[in-house]
């Protein structure tokens, strides 16, 4: 037991450390008049998003190659559960897990989530399988995070509809 909580605080601390330097080293990398407009909570939601990329990639990729391509799951209806790769996999998730509820909960009040961000969290601890589903924030990342930084290209192009065209 004690080796799946070193396992947790492990990879807690590496998300620790990940947002620590996306907040010193890559946030102030970009222009510094938006960088100096954006609000607390902001600075926050940005560093948060290179480490939810990051956890995306990381569980997202090793539970599609744990499922769909080492079929851990097929075989043994008895004693399904793979150990050795799935307890690091869920060690890394739960330390992940940990990390963003405990940014989230120290956020500035104007900044806070709203339930359905607690309750994707708490319901997160479940089967390896729904893990694939933390592929999605990858794309939702890449467009907040021009949304933020005032990029141009982050609004969907708006164009007039031709009257030619319309039945």
């Amino acid at each position: 037991m004690s080796n799946h909580l070193a396992n947790i605080t492990t990879a807690g601390m590496f998300y620790v450390s990940l947002h620590w330097a996306a907040e010193k080293l890559l946030i102030p990398r970009f222009d510094p008049r938006i960088v100096a407009r954006l609000s607390g909570g902001e600075r926050i939601d940005l560093a948060e998003k290179v480490c939810s990329t990051t956890n995306g990639l990381f569980s997202g990729l090793l539970a599609i190659y744990l499922v769909y391509v080492r079929r851990d799951f097929s075989g043994d209806i008895i004693y399904p559960y793979p150990s050795r790769p799935l307890d690091l996999l869920f060690a890394g998730f739960a330390g992940y897990s940990l990390y963003d509820l405990g940014t989230m909960a120290l956020k500035p009040r104007a900044s806070k989530d709203g339930p359905l961000m607690w309750m994707h969290h708490l319901a997160a601890f479940f089967p390896t399988a729904f893990m694939v589903t933390e592929l999605t924030v990858v794309p939702a990342n890449l467009v907040c995070w021009p949304h933020h930084l005032q990029c141009d290209y982050s609004e969907p192009a708006e164009y007039e509809m031709d009257s030619d065209y319309v039945s």
